[in-house]
């Protein structure tokens, strides 16, 4: 009989602490960008059109975001959730690998991925050390950038004066002067990581992972 046939309420069972310390010990020094570190993170992964995209292997460690983590490491968010979940999710891919008939849906932005569901099984396949990961993918070359903020929007007035990128910025203020919106028309820029708010950190990522940073197609 195992130890979770003895726990009356499933959800409150805890993977045990050489999983969670594993998982800890493989992935925390692993990169990770949040989809909130964009400037327009709402509408730049914000399509759930996934299922006309065939199924391909994409390298794990080029699968480097998500939604809702603080870090590859961050095992809680999951164990707070659904616990039995997540450990019958580790067993089945310890024991078989990744099942090539439940892939992720990644999106793919200057040659690195970022996941649209399925990050507690991507945590779980870096955590194993597997390679590739059967993926449906849709490749984001935003034109148009929203600007959440006035924030936002001086830095790309300060970064269009240092030349990452090239196009034009346009603004609407409220009747007290106050900041609305914000858009930035782009045409070009030196990379994905201008539009990031720790640009420097971001670039950093690409650069070590060998991405470009360059859109390769429109969604």
């Amino acid at each position: 009989m195992s130890d979770r046939s003895l726990v009356e309420n499933p959800s409150a069972f805890r993977p045990p602490s050489d999983v969670i310390g594993e998982i800890t010990a493989a992935n925390q020094k692993l990169p990770y960008i949040p989809y909130q570190e964009f400037a327009q993170a709402d509408g730049l992964f914000s399509t759930d059109n996934f299922e006309g995209q065939g199924t391909q292997g994409i390298p794990s460690d080029l699968i480097v975001g998500g939604q809702s983590l603080t870090s590859w490491a961050d095992v809680d968010h999951f164990i707070q959730s659904d616990p039995a979940r997540f450990q019958d999710i580790y067993d089945s891919i310890r024991a078989n690998g990744f099942d090539p008939h439940q892939p992720v849906n990644l999106f793919e932005w200057g040659g690195l991925y970022f996941v649209h569901s399925g990050q507690r099984r991507t945590m779980i396949a870096k955590t194993l050390g597997i390679d590739q990961i059967p993926a449906r993918v849709i490749h984001v070359q935003p034109t148009i950038v929203n600007l959440p903020d006035s924030l936002w929007y001086q830095k790309m007035v300060d970064r269009q004066q240092q030349g990452l990128w090239d196009g034009t910025l346009s603004l609407k203020l409220g009747q007290e002067g106050e900041y609305q919106d914000g858009q930035a028309q782009v045409n070009q820029s030196e990379g994905v990581w201008v539009f990031a708010n720790h640009m420097e950190e971001v670039k950093d990522i690409y650069q070590r992972l060998g991405a470009s940073g360059q859109p390769t197609s429109v969604i």
